[in-house]
């Protein structure tokens, strides 16, 4: 982190947690679909809904649950739905329940990831200090 900007861990730590809420949220593939209209007498299907206590669920990760390093330089969601962090310290990934962390190639020269973005075909391209 650069000198003169302490803020910049705090908002990426929040854009994180942001998006680990979202993707919790989010209704998995092994879940069945919500009935569209339950009888008056059922109880709720998935419990109360966060967001009606005004307080939606959310979830700061760092290195202790698994990221390589906790500046977070860019983030992106693939066609899975899973999310990909890329760190200081080499690229992590996000299934929902797990993190994995993936190096990059030639690690000795590099392993800041600056920038990433997902193709369409699936790949992951990375910018990385020091090429």
């Amino acid at each position: 982190m650069k000198p003169g900007r302490p803020h910049a861990t705090l908002r990426v730590a929040g854009v994180i947690a942001l998006l680990g809420a979202v993707i919790a949220m989010a209704p998995s593939a092994a879940q069945a679909p919500a009935p569209i209209a339950a009888p008056v007498s059922a109880p709720p299907v998935h419990g109360p809904d966060p967001v009606e206590f005004g307080r939606p669920a959310v979830r700061a990760y760092t290195d202790r649950d698994g990221l390589p390093q906790n500046s977070a330089m860019a983030m992106a969601i693939d066609a899975r739905g899973y999310l990909w962090v890329a760190t200081q310290d080499g690229l992590a990934t996000y299934n929902g329940r797990a993190w994995t962390v993936m190096n990059l190639p030639d690690r000795t020269v590099s392993n800041f990831v600056r920038s990433m973005i997902i193709a369409s075909d699936g790949s992951i391209w990375c910018g990385r200090e020091n090429g």
